[in-house]
Parts: C-alpha cells; sequence; structure tokens
C-alpha cells in the first residue's frame, strides 16, 4: 500500500508549529506560507538544521550535500530565496562556527511586532498569538517551562542595590540563596547585553487596547539572543549595570522579573500581569510557560502590619489577602517574586524557600526563545 507523503509546505508548517500545538486558525497559516514559500524552497529549508543557540548552523556548501548534484543550481537560488524571506538565520554556533538555520515561529512573529505592515504570514501568526495570550486552545507543548520567575534580589539578600526593600526585612538564610536566583549574578555572565522592547505590551499596543502604562523598553536579551536583535534592529546594546538598573525600577514598579529557563539566560522579561503571556498563562493555571521560583511569600510579622494594603495592590497573582490579623498568603497562587516583600513599608511580610524546593530544577535543552 502506498503512503501518500505530506507536501513540504505543510510539513514546514507542521514543524514551525510543533511547539505550541495546533492553531485554530491552522489553515489560514497553511495558505499564508504558502504565498510565502515554494514547495523546492520547503525541500531545501530542511537541509538546514533546527534553530538553536547550542546546535552548530551548517554553511551552504555542507547543505547542498544533501541535494542531487543535478539540482544543485536550483537549491542555490532557493537558498538565496529563504534568506532573503527570513526563512533562513545567519547564526554563529557554540564554536564559533558561521552558517545557516532554519528560522522558528517566535522570530517570525517578533519581526511583526517591530514591523505590523508585515507578511500576510506574520500577521496570522500575531492574530494567533493573541489568542494564545486570552486563553486559546494553542498552548505550548514542551514539557519544561520556558522560563522561570526570578525572586526580587533585594528581597532574598537584603542588598538595596537592585532594588529598594523596606529597613526591617527579614531575610532568608543566605545559605540556601542559590546563584541562579540571583539576578545580579546571571546578569554578569553574560556578555553582550541588549535591551528591547515588550512584545506582550507592544501586541497590546497594536490593537489599542493596552490596561496598563508601563515602560516598553525594559526587555533585556542577552549572548547569542542579544546579537541577533541589535542585528535586526530592535535592540540596543546596554551594560551589565544597566542591565541591573533597569531589572531594578521594574521591581520598584511592581513588575515580574521572569528569565528564560535554560543553562545559558537568554532573556529577562518584565512582566506585568494584565498584559504579559508569562504571568496570564500561570494565573490561568497552565504549568507549561512558566515556572514558580523556589521562595514562597509568608507573614512573618502580621503583628506589625499597618493595614496600608500596598501588598494587594502590587501582587500580580491576588495572592495577598488582609484581614483584621494581617496579611494572609495563599501559597497555591504565590509565585515567589517577592514583589509583595519589597512594597511593604514595615517588612511585615518575606520569601523564604518553599518547601520540597528543589536545588537543581529541570531546564530547557534547546538555546531558544519560545514566547
Amino acid at each position: 500500500m502506498k503512503i501518500e507523503q505530506k507536501d513540504p509546505v505543510m510539513k514546514m508548517m507542521d514543524d514551525l508549529i510543533a511547539p505550541y500545538g495546533r492553531p485554530d486558525n491552522y489553515s489560514e497559516l497553511l495558505s499564508a506560507l504558502r504565498e510565502k514559500v515554494t514547495p523546492e524552497e520547503a525541500e531545501v529549508w530542511y537541509c538546514y538544521p533546527d534553530f538553536s543557540y547550542n546546535t552548530d548552523p551548517v554553511t551552504r556548501e555542507e547543505a547542498e550535500k544533501n541535494f542531487p548534484f543535478q539540482r544543485r543550481r536550483e537549491m542555490q537560488a532557493c537558498s538565496d530565496s529563504l534568506i532573503n524571506k527570513g526563512m533562513l538565520l545567519k547564526t554563529k554556533g557554540p564554536r564559533g562556527k558561521e552558517g545557516y538555520q532554519r528560522t522558528y515561529l517566535f522570530y517570525i512573529i517578533y519581526g511583526y511586532m517591530f514591523d505590523p505592515d508585515g507578511s500576510r504570514l506574520q500577521k496570522e501568526l500575531f492574530r494567533w498569538w493573541d489568542y494564545v495570550r486570552e486563553g486559546g486552545s494553542a498552548q505550548l507543548v514542551k514539557q519544561i517551562p520556558p522560563y522561570r520567575v526570578l525572586p526580587q534580589e533585594a528581597a532574598v539578600t537584603g542588598d538595596s542595590r537592585h532594588s529598594k526593600i523596606p529597613m526591617n526585612l527579614e531575610i532568608p538564610d543566605q545559605r540556601r540563596v542559590l546563584p541562579m536566583d540571583k539576578a545580579s549574578r546571571l546578569v554578569r555572565q553574560c556578555d553582550p547585553i541588549a535591551v528591547t522592547k515588550c512584545i506582550c505590551r507592544m501586541e497590546r499596543d497594536i490593537q489599542g487596547d493596552r490596561p496598563c502604562d508601563f515602560p516598553l523598553e525594559v526587555c533585556i536579551i542577552f549572548n547569542e539572543a542579544a546579537r541577533d536583535a541589535v542585528d535586526m534592529g530592535v535592540a540596543r546594546y546596554i551594560t551589565a549595570d544597566e542591565a541591573l538598573d533597569i531589572m531594578g525600577k521594574c521591581n520598584d514598579m511592581g513588575l515580574v522579573q521572569t528569565f528564560s529557563n535554560v543553562e545559558h539566560p537568554l532573556a529577562c522579561c518584565n512582566c506585568c500581569s494584565c498584559c504579559c503571556i508569562c504571568l496570564r498563562s500561570i494565573e490561568r493555571g497552565e504549568k507549561n510557560v512558566l515556572r514558580v521560583s523556589r521562595y514562597l511569600a509568608e507573614a512573618a510579622k502580621p503583628g506589625e502590619c499597618i493595614d496600608c494594603g500596598r501588598c494587594t495592590k502590587v501582587c500580580p497573582m491576588g495572592a495577598v489577602k488582609l484581614d483584621e490579623n494581617g496579611p494572609h498568603i495563599d501559597g497555591s497562587r504565590c509565585i515567589g517574586c517577592g514583589i509583595c516583600a519589597g512594597h511593604c513599608p514595615k517588612g511585615v511580610l518575606k520569601l523564604d524557600v518553599r518547601p520540597h524546593a528543589q536545588s537543581k530544577p529541570d531546564i530547557m535543552k534547546e538555546q531558544r526563545i519560545y514566547m
């Protein structure tokens, strides 16, 4: 019996959306991709490796070896076309090798945020992104979340250089604070560093329905991702001190830091619960986009509460409640960001390590941004 083969463009579409599940506008996305690439170009696309910063790219000469000799000229033309269309990305591998890799879905969406007059494919992907943000059926299918919450560093170390904290804040046992918990340590290991605009807030701006006035240029990108974003013209280089200054100010505004959950950080988002896809997903009870931090807020000195209500206003998850006995923390909702502790004027709240918290949580193997 003859097995029917999937056509190359459909296979390309399925691989682009594979990490996210099948979107409701799949047929529109496939139609838009057919307008953008030919079946021959889709074939050539598969001669290059899938994108990841910990995978070596291949040169065009190496990719040609995957095609019959009599079709080499056709392949060269298709490679040129795919590069011009942004479907092949020029990259540098972990050992410095230069070459090309296949583009990925988030990269295409990211480009649209800075060029809303882009291709039909970008517009259909933007429509899908908005659908996912609002709780649509297409969800990230990766088992390990691509982002994790980082606790407010000042709240776990007492170092007020990183953000404002009350003078009498109770600090956790420093022996239990790991390097992965400290933003300053993670940032200073990265080079280069760049800052770009928050695409979640940009997306709401494009829709014309952003409910907050938090700043846009607050997303920090690291290492290879920083180089790519600057090369795209959508980011600018900054120093480690400038990055930490941005992050500290965002903490003071009540924004939550979420770091890419990989061995070498690629991004740090400063998230609000009204726009950002990570916080909105975890608020809906989804566990496949964002991992909570190793910490949990608790009322260390409930008797000193002055009922100012700041903790309830800044908590992005609605995990803090007040009554006549002071603040109470819903541990099932607390993500361990420490924003409440940093905004409590009397130091009533603190962060402490969660019971049974892992010292080495699972991380994603692919060095790549999915959301």
